[in-house]
């Protein structure tokens, strides 16, 4: 039941993240471009945490091994 409360707090925390990028970006460039510029860096975000897990950088640095 934690990892499910952790997982509803995360969420929670990240989508009001992206939700004041979004603003921040559409102020900065315009409505068109701030919207395409909020979702393209959301995906490169998950493609570079994607390639860090392949790659095992996060098991080689893990202070818990």
């Amino acid at each position: 039941m934690l990892g499910f409360s952790a997982g509803v707090i995360i969420y929670i925390s990240f989508m009001e993240m992206i939700q004041q990028s979004k603003e921040m970006l559409i102020k900065s460039f315009g409505k068109t471009d701030g919207y395409t510029m909020c979702v393209v860096f959301f995906f490169v975000g998950i493609l570079i945490i994607g390639v860090i897990n392949i790659n095992g950088l996060a098991r080689r640095h893990s202070p818990y091994d």
